[in-house]
């Protein structure tokens, strides 16, 4: 499988990309926690206990209510305390619904699930207290009454204060987590950083240690190629551009070795031609040397023969020229005669007319 230089150098950016990707993601959700945290630590735990402490106020307010409509003797006035401490027993059941909702699993639930469960016994006390307190004869009940209703308030006044102690705690162990949160955010974000750098450098120099060995080898192979010795040969292990180019130069160099080597036997059949050649040529001469000696000789003899004719044609030429001489002056006598001969005939003829 091709895998390019730079498609190395950008897998290993990718990593680290990656790599502070996951590092913020891990911090913003860190981060998200942490906030959620400290809004939990600063809400819940503060609504709880400001929540317990209404309720207990307003058991309070419930026993006051209570003692002012014993001591009432208004019908009026009894009727308007009647609907106050509806309207706080109201209060007090929404502000324990209330905590059970925030609360969550956990003790605080349970404890706030018993305040509400005893606090209903309780007004069911406080119902049988209010029907029988104008009755003189259940005083002594009554008054057993109102002990069991005080002990199950105190009672639920316990429980309202243990809730608000767990509430604390609790928002004290949330701002403890929010912290470790954040150390272990900070932890987490510089390891990540660190480790980060730490792979990025090594990355880097691994691949460019790779890089330059490779380039090195086939630096020194084109280096010794030059000086002369065309068997060179790198070994490839990898496949990318200079993997590419080390089997180009593999098959350039066993070419070349291959073109070096029929050129070298080219050159010896050339030369071992033009030796014999030379050879034929070096006899060609000797043998045009001993002809052309031998035709010099010839012609020499044939020069001085020639010559000797040339005198001899000069002699007949003299001789033809003498002659001619001889020959046009008998010619001239010759003409002169007959011209006389041809006077003479005219002359005689003249003298016979």
């Amino acid at each position: 499988m091709f895998i390019s230089i730079r498609a190395k150098l950008l897998s290993g950016t990718l990593a680290l990309l990656m790599l502070f990707t996951t590092a913020g993601i891990i911090a913003l959700y860190d981060i998200q926690s942490l906030k959620g945290s400290i809004q939990t630590a600063e809400q819940i735990p503060i609504f709880i206990s400001r929540t317990s402490l209404e309720a207990e106020i307003q058991i309070f307010q419930l026993e006051d209510l209570e003692d002012l409509y014993l001591i009432t003797n208004d019908t009026v006035g009894q009727r308007m305390l009647f609907e106050k401490i509806g309207t706080s027993e109201m209060k007090v059941v929404f502000l324990c619904n209330s905590i059970i909702r925030k609360a969550g699993p956990g003790q605080n639930k349970i404890l706030a699930l018993k305040v509400l469960d005893d606090f209903f016994n309780s007004r069911t006390f406080r119902k049988i207290i209010l029907n029988i307190a104008k009755d003189k004869n259940r005083v002594g009940e009554l008054m057993k009454i109102r002990n069991e209703k005080s002990a199950l308030n105190k009672q639920i006044e316990m429980q309202l204060d243990q809730i608000a102690k767990n509430a604390n705690s609790e928002g004290t162990l949330l701002l403890r987590k929010a912290t470790e949160v954040s150390q272990r955010n900070r932890v987490i974000f510089i390891s990540v950083f660190i480790f980060s750098i730490l792979l990025g450098s090594g990355i880097s120099i691994v691949s460019s240690k790779s890089v330059s060995r490779r380039l090195n080898i086939i630096s020194d192979a084109t280096t010794r190629m030059a000086q002369g010795d065309l068997k060179q040969s790198i070994e490839v292990t990898e496949n990318d551009e200079l993997s590419q180019v080390s089997r180009n130069f593999n098959r350039m160099a066993v070419e070349l070795y291959d073109l070096y080597h029929s050129l070298e036997e080219k050159v010896r059949e050339r030369t071992k031609e033009l030796k014999d050649a030379n050879e034929n040529l070096a006899k060609m001469k000797d043998e045009l040397e001993i002809k052309v000696t031998e035709r010099t000789t010839d012609l020499e003899a044939k020069v001085q023969e020639l010559n000797k004719s040339q005198k001899a044609l000069l002699y007949m030429v003299e001789d033809l020229n003498r002659t001619s001489g001889k020959l046009k002056d008998a010619q001239e006598e010759l003409v002169r005669k007959e011209r006389l001969a041809i006077l003479g005939e005219f002359s005689a003829i003249s003298l016979m007319n």
